[in-house]
């Protein structure tokens, strides 16, 4: 059985034995079990939060609520009322109304799933963990089925006491996937994001042989709409720091989402905020934080988007953000965006010194403090655009406890080429031990760093590809960017199949394994046939001029408009460059030629509803689609302005990952090295081959902690 946490994370004993002796119980069963589990009640109290939910397929849904009390805390008991002795938190209780009240929250909140009404019988118990039987016998107290004793908490007296609840229902056992539908209706899954008009009641043709794109999406929808173990655990909300690190795909701006909802739902009273780095991500954060929320309510209701601030790092003017808004709170000098002058970490260093400086003298200090600490949680997401200095602010800007949650991509840093070690970044104490360490776990079992290695989004063979393009592995002149360690290796999902990583020029066979690889198509090969019936799952073109690249693509939407897919299952990426906005606009006029409607991403951050979504690759980021254009890929080992060719490929890595299903990419030059590397690593898979490097040849190392 899963249980979520693996340890209690608060102070309450009675709710920890109840948990231990339920471990004990059902650790080798099938099934889930939450601690705390909330679900809203209309009324006076927003929420109500059983101490236990468990599902088992055998023996059915089990809501218990655990009373802490010893029989001495009981002065008397009438009916459901239970009147306690002075001293206790509560002159009274009504523990049995209470769990029966949380267990009809629960049938209803899964009931309203078709597929679920009728299939779970429902237990309602409280678990009296620090009284004997005998003593509340003693007491003169009647013995209530409904209530479970310390004795009762025995794994043989916990099974019999289920087996007996399910015969007595005729509880049929579930299987598999009906315990999968009921883990997702808990909340233990990506919600569903509405589908927009254009995407509604498509049907296959009455003649058709081959399934329809749509008929395949969904499909692949319904497979991917469930969190793995490891996502459920990182749901939690520990009380400090913690880093999330992975790869793109790995579900993380999702959980981020999800779990700032639900410390929104659950402490309302709280100030949070939000932060990303591309502007184009904030419709994407909006929407997963309220579709979280909604499930939670179970209604229409919006968060207090007063209380929690989705806002990017740097903002403006016209537009709210998290540097500005602490520049005005601390009456400093507010720097705008330039694109020659002033960058990032440049301003954020410059605010970092009036901090300093502000903080002295003591009395000073003091009034100034106040409005410093603002936030009681913060979340940031695309870690790894962000310098060092922004990590320093955002985490003077928390309340204690300091509970900064980041997570960035392994290997898409576009703007920021270093991974921010949590010593270099927040410093050391006196003692030379970092100021936020990063190693172990917290109460409840949440780590706090946590490296997630399994991709859902992108397909394992474009993943390769696009891993590959990124290092530069088939690059003339050897790899420019990349791992060196095998441990490292692992950590984003590869096992060293043959060779030695520390022996510079020899062969070197690296594979990715099944376990790490879980999107649909890697783990179904039906689905798998029924994706490549469609198209290529991933398609290499190469042209000789951007004009004949541009042809091709609007060609080929047409086609795929035409055989079924919609409007909004297609993304343009093209790599940047000088003259990139221009080639953006020739395309919307291309298409638009051919009555197709599309949008680009490039000067508002929202995407086009029911139209072809196009941007460059500094506005893809935070985007995804089920088939994307990642073109002029000419550009992905050549410098830019001033940024160099590991920029270029990191661009590249991001374009290629975009995709949930099919990928085109493409170049407008016949002789793109690019081009020709994909080639080479398509001739290559299922494994990686390449002669091993040392840290001294590249042009940046990518080093992973343990």
């Amino acid at each position: 059985m899963k249980f979520f946490p693996l340890a209690p994370y608060d102070q309450f004993r009675g709710q920890h034995a109840a948990w231990d002796a339920l471990q004990r119980a059902f650790a080798h069963d099938m099934g889930i079990a939450y601690y705390r589990y909330p679900i809203w009640r209309e009324g006076a109290e927003k929420h109500l939060e059983p101490d236990v939910l468990l599902i088992h397929p055998k023996y059915g849904a089990f809501v218990l609520e655990v009373k802490g009390v010893t029989i001495r805390d009981i002065a008397r008991i009438d009916g459901h009322t239970w009147t306690m002795r002075q001293g206790f938190y509560a002159q009274s209780i009504q523990p049995v109304f209470q769990v029966e009240d949380q267990a009809y929250a629960v049938k209803g909140r899964l009931e309203k799933h078709r597929d679920l009404r009728g299939l779970l019988k429902y237990h309602a118990r409280v678990i009296l963990p620090f009284i004997q039987k005998c003593e509340w016998l003693d007491a003169g107290f009647e013995p209530l089925e409904l209530l479970w004793f310390k004795d009762d908490l025995e794994p043989h007296h916990l099974l019999a006491h289920c087996q007996s609840c399910a015969a007595n229902s005729r509880q049929l056992e579930l299987s598999h996937h009906q315990l999968d539908v009921i883990e997702i209706a808990l909340g233990s899954g990506v919600n569903k994001i509405p589908e927009s008009p254009s995407t509604t009641g498509m049907t296959k043709a009455a003649n058709a042989t081959h399934p329809t794109p749509a008929e395949v999406i969904a499909l692949l929808e319904q497979k991917m709409a469930k969190f793995d173990e490891i996502q459920i655990r990182l749901l939690q909300n520990p009380s400090g720091p913690q880093r999330l690190r992975g790869l793109a795909g790995s579900g993380k701006t999702v959980l981020l989402a999800k779990r700032a909802a639900r410390l929104h739902f659950a402490e309302p009273q709280l100030e949070l905020a939000f932060l990303f780095f591309t502007r184009a991500l904030r419709d994407e954060i909006v929407r997963r934080i309220r579709l979280e929320y909604q499930f939670l309510t179970e209604d229409n209701s919006e968060p207090d988007w007063t209380r929690l601030l989705v806002m990017h790092a740097w903002g403006g003017i016209q537009e709210e953000g998290f540097y500005h808004q602490m520049c005005r709170d601390l009456q400093a000098t507010f720097q705008q965006y330039r694109r020659q002058g002033n960058n990032f970490a440049n301003v954020c260093e410059s605010l970092e010194t009036f901090i300093d400086h502000k903080q002295m003298p003591e009395a000073i200090g003091e009034a100034f403090a106040e409005r410093l600490e603002r936030f009681d949680a913060i979340f940031i997401d695309e870690g790894q655009d962000f310098p060092s200095v922004f990590y320093r602010l955002a985490y003077a800007r928390l309340r204690q406890p300091k509970r900064l949650y980041w997570a960035y991509d392994e290997a898409q840093g576009i703007e920021q080429l270093s991974v921010p070690e949590a010593a270099t970044v927040f410093g050391r104490n006196q003692n030379g031990e970092p100021r936020v360490n990063l190693f172990g776990v917290y109460s409840g079992g949440a780590p706090k760093s946590m490296t997630m290695r399994r991709c859902y989004r992108t397909p394992r063979h474009s993943l390769m590809v696009a891993h590959a393009i990124n290092m530069g592995l088939y690059r003339i002149g050897g790899a420019i960017q990349g791992l060196t360690r095998q441990e490292e290796w692992r950590a984003i999902g590869y096992e060293i199949l043959e060779g030695d990583l520390r022996k510079t020029g020899t062969r070197v066979i690296a594979h990715r394994s099944d376990e790490v690889s879980l999107h649909p198509i890697d783990t179904n090969q039906e689905l798998r046939s029924q994706v490549e019936q469609i198209a290529s799952i991933l398609e290499v073109k190469r042209f000789s001029s951007s004009a004949l690249e541009r042809a091709f693509i609007v060609k080929s939407i047409q086609a795929d408009l035409a055989r079924g897919f919609q409007a909004d299952d297609i993304l343009i990426v093209a790599l940047f460059s000088p003259d990139t906005p221009d080639y953006l606009e020739a395309i919307k006029r291309d298409l638009a030629q051919q009555s197709i409607k599309s949008h680009i991403i490039i000067n508002a951050p929202l995407r086009g509803v029911g139209a072809i979504n196009i941007a460059h690759v500094y506005r893809a980021k935070g985007n995804e689609a089920r088939r994307v254009y990642a073109c002029r890929l000419e550009f992905g080992a050549t410098r830019v302005y001033e940024k160099g060719e590991v920029h270029a490929r990191n661009s590249a890595f991001v374009a290629l990952t975009r995709s949930k299903i099919w990928t085109v990419a493409s170049s407008g030059t016949l002789d793109a090295p690019i081009i020709k590397e994909i080639e080479m690593t398509l001739e290559k898979l299922p494994n990686l081959e390449f002669a091993a490097f040392n840290r001294s040849s590249l042009r940046r190392t990518l080093e992973i902690e343990d």
